[in-house]
């Protein structure tokens, strides 16, 4: 006789998961808000549990999951968001990541029988882009419009050259007088 399995998944955001099950029409799954500290499933019922980026409650995970359950504990590597971190060390408090912290204390509950690194890079579009810097909880005390900001320097000095990269030098007949918020319009002859 096979046993029927089910597949729950569970996140903190009601949005995320509101999303996620409109577009699964397989309805499969079932979908639910909850939090790690209690999570809305019965004792040892669980055979697999698969935890993805997120802070883990260990001992709730071992109330859920069956005698001989397993856990798959995806956790990002030190190239995870590198492109994103690099662009943004300044704002970090810590601008190297390590996982070593998380793998001992995952050790000090459950016993690691495999590890395996999977690493990809991808082109992302515009949307895909937006999306994965509004839910990153890398970028989630850093100014979000400073990722793409490059720097401009506009000095009215007469130089034809600039001194610095993104520097723009205008000549002018006159002095220009500019204050906050004074409009400056730039046209290509």
């Amino acid at each position: 006789i096979r046993r029927q399995r089910q597949m729950c998944i569970r996140d903190r955001s009601r949005d995320s998961i509101q999303l996620a099950a409109k577009s699964d029409h397989s309805l499969a799954v079932k979908w639910f808000v909850g939090d790690l500290a209690h999570l809305p499933v019965q004792d040892q019922s669980i055979d697999v549990l698969l935890d993805i980026f997120s802070p883990a409650n260990y001992h709730e995970f071992q109330r859920v999951l069956k005698k001989e359950g397993l856990i798959i504990k995806v956790i990002p590597t030190e190239n995870h968001l590198k492109e994103i971190r690099q662009k943004v060390a300044q704002y970090l408090d810590k601008k190297d990541y390590s996982n070593q912290d998380i793998i001992q204390h995952f050790q000090k509950h459950f016993t690691i029988l495999s590890r395996k690194t999977v690493e990809s890079t991808h082109a992302l579009h515009s949307e895909e882009k937006t999306a994965l810097l509004q839910m990153t909880p890398l970028l989630f005390h850093v100014e979000k419009n400073l990722i793409n900001l490059g720097h401009i320097t506009i000095s009215f000095d007469g130089d034809s050259e600039g001194s610095l990269p993104g520097t723009l030098h205008v000549s002018a007949p006159d002095k220009i007088q500019l204050s906050q918020g004074s409009l400056i319009q730039l046209f290509n002859d």
